[in-house]
């Protein structure tokens, strides 16, 4: 268990290296020294704040830092891609041989932080790099080039600190960094906080965890929900650091409004009376789907046309004939029809999966959300009134996007279709989505989807991208549709609200191996970025699921605060492998995650139930020993290195952007290497 915050207040301030827990690093340690000054004791002491920023590759700033290159250093800008977003860059690349000095302005006297935001440019993820930091003649920093970029998205982060007062006494500090690799290592900004811990406490960017207990379908008894209320509030308490809420499935694209209208007001009560904020967890696919809702034009939305189209390689020439409540596949696609597509069902579950792609199917979702909104409104604003607005909790987009990506032995389970369908053969390379629409959607983007040969380059990146189309289409939905909380006004003055629901929509995303790349470089937790959103992933980081997990969640969250919306009871069946994805979501700034299906029986033995048995450790250590595990799934955490949390707030003028870093605690060590 990492030291107490009691017990770090004992010990000897040290410099450290604030970076991913096992990150693949070596690090050394400058001179250890008291803090100049103390802030309790000290109203004269600055602000904790945002001392400086170097933006590389921006000319005017790299002048104004004084910074000077050597050859194998260049300046770079293009663009790069994370699930919605294309975002452009300017960074400065460092080779073998070559680096970069510049000089960053620092408070005296004041513990020092300096953030290294990192990029990887898109064609560069899963490449081996290095680089060495420097602080005038002391090395501080190496990026170990034996390990290759884990992927998972363009950005990364890292921090040295130091309190030693010697080292920022002249006002200004000088940072070099050297390339050691012939693949680059790129930089986008250096920044340097004063006193980053007491800027945090100052601003009160820290935020709680939270478990939100999944209840289940809007359809449930009230007296199952209740039944399972009792249970949390009996075997859970909050804490500082952890918190607790309930959800309930909200399934709106087959509700009316006054259905809806009538929901909320229960789940408001049940809020009300167990004390536990509530989340309306709408859900657009599963048992959300709108098979039976009217199109508008005398058909429903389970028609075929509405389908996703499959292909396979695997898919046999003389199989019965793909069809769905009586329509075929063939008479649906005529002459371009390949005996290679199929559909989504039959499968174990009975449910279709609907393309991202239909003009009329989407705007059904956003007409259902629209309605969804208009009884959230109020409702927020009544509770704003009576000042319960943190009753409501968080949004996520509603579904989770992709359920059929199999290679191999290895994804989701195909077995019926391949008993019922396929004669025996399972589909083992499953690639969608190929219906009209979609076909449609990437010729307007200048792709064609033919199916009829292997995927190029510009067909997987289009097939890659378009699994986000649907997250971004709910980010928007609730995004437009949630109010801004409104300003309060008294006698005493305004008081405005700090954090909004609609700035923390998080997005769905499945978090592991995914078609059309299925590689532990390019996971499906790329995809959860959008517009209007932050990252949200169900986030899985076990060795049979996403090789490399906890990196790639630390790379989703430099685009903001993340949750995990979905955290499946039967991810494991081993409760210490759920400890441990809590565990590693909490160390990188977890808002929240939702267990699902989490418990088994509503009178079951708390002593064996498996809620119990996987939060509790949880809540009793927050920070284990290691929470990097890339191996099998064995339940053994392993390592040596203890974690703790720091929070910065990244680009301080983005409202509610609040990022969380884990980084290494203990005694200095002398740099070797082998």
């Amino acid at each position: 268990m990492a030291p107490s915050e009691e017990s770090r207040r004992g010990m000897p301030r040290r410099t450290v290296v604030a970076t991913a827990v096992a990150a693949p690093l070596l690090a050394t340690a400058l001179p250890s020294r008291a803090r100049a000054r103390d802030a309790r004791t000290d109203p004269a002491r600055r602000p904790a704040t945002v001392s400086d920023t170097l933006r590389l590759g921006v000319p005017a700033s790299e002048r104004r830092h004084r910074l000077v290159e050597r050859a194998g250093s260049r300046a770079v800008t293009g663009t790069v891609e994370q699930g919605t977003l294309v975002e452009r860059y300017s960074a400065r690349a460092v080779t073998r041989g070559g680096g970069f000095t510049a000089t960053l302005a620092v408070t005296p006297g004041e513990p020092l932080t300096l953030h290294f935001g990192e990029l990887r440019p898109d064609d560069t993820w899963g490449a081996a790099f290095g680089f060495e930091v420097h602080l005038g003649d002391t090395l501080v920093y190496v990026r170990d080039s034996a390990q290759a970029d884990p992927g998972g998205g363009p950005y990364g982060s890292f921090f040295v600190e130091t309190d030693d007062p010697e080292v920022t006494a002249a006002g200004e500090i000088e940072v070099t960094v050297r390339g050691t690799t012939r693949e680059p290592a790129y930089f986008r900004h250096i920044r340097a906080f004063a006193d980053l811990d007491r800027m945090v406490r100052e601003q009160g960017l820290r935020v709680q965890d939270r478990i939100v207990f999944v209840l289940g379908q809007d359809y449930r008894p009230d007296s199952e929900s209740r039944a399972k209320l009792d249970y949390i509030t009996e075997q859970f308490r909050d804490t500082d650091d952890v918190a607790f809420g309930l959800a309930v499935l909200d399934y709106f694209p087959r509700r009316t409004a006054g259905e809806m209208a009538a929901n909320y007001a229960k789940w408001l009560d049940f809020s009300r009376t167990y004390e536990l904020p509530f989340a309306i967890e709408g859900h657009a696919d599963w048992e959300g789907t709108p098979l039976d809702e009217p199109d508008g034009s005398g058909g429903t939305f389970g028609d075929l046309k509405y389908h996703q189209i499959l292909w396979s390689p695997q898919h046999l020439l003389d199989r019965p004939m793909d069809s769905y409540r009586g329509e075929s596949l063939d008479e649906l696609l005529g002459t371009d029809h390949d005996r290679r597509y199929g559909l989504s069902v039959p499968n174990p579950w009975g449910m279709p999966w609907l393309t991202w792609h239909n003009a009329t199917l989407n705007d059904h979702y956003r007409r259902k959300a629209a309605e969804s909104m208009a009884q959230v409104r109020p409702l927020l604003w009544r509770l704003q009134r009576t000042g319960e607005a943190g009753r409501l909790l968080p949004f996520s987009t509603a579904t989770e996007s992709v359920y059929w990506s199999h290679r191999g032995t290895e994804g989701v389970w195909d077995d019926t279709y391949r008993d019922e369908i396929n004669g025996g053969v399972a589909r083992t390379d499953l690639f969608a989505d190929y219906s009209p629409d979609a076909v449609a959607a990437a010729a307007k983007d200048g792709v064609v989807l033919d199916g009829a040969t292997p995927l190029n380059a510009a067909e997987k990146r289009w097939l890659w991208r378009a699994q986000s189309v649907h997250q971004q289409l709910f980010a928007d939905a609730w995004y437009h549709g949630l109010p801004r909380e409104r300003i309060v006004v008294g006698p005493e003055g305004a008081v405005f609200p700090r954090d909004l629901l609609r700035h923390n929509i998080h997005s769905e995303i499945y978090s592991r191996l995914q078609e059309p790349y299925y590689s532990s470089v390019r996971p499906s937790s790329a995809q959860g970025v959008v517009r209007h959103g932050r990252p949200g992933a169900q986030y899985i980081s076990l060795g049979d699921h996403t090789v490399g997990g906890f990196w790639h969640l630390q790379r989703l969250r430099e685009f903001g605060r993340l949750a995990n919306p979905n955290l499946e009871d039967s991810v494991s069946f081993d409760p210490s492998d759920k400890t441990l994805i809590l565990r590693q979501t909490f160390v990188n700034g977890s808002r929240y995650t939702s267990p699902y299906n989490w418990q088994r029986a509503a009178d079951a033995d708390p002593a064996e139930n498996e809620a119990t048995r996987w939060i509790n450790p949880f809540l009793a250590t927050l920070h284990p020993w290691d929470v990097q595990n890339d191996a099998a799934p064995t339940a053994v955490l392993r390592g040596r290195r203890r974690v703790h949390q720091t929070f910065s707030a990244g680009e301080l003028g983005l409202l509610n952007d609040v990022r969380v870093r884990a980084r290494r605690t203990g005694a200095a060590a002398a740099l070797r290497c082998a």
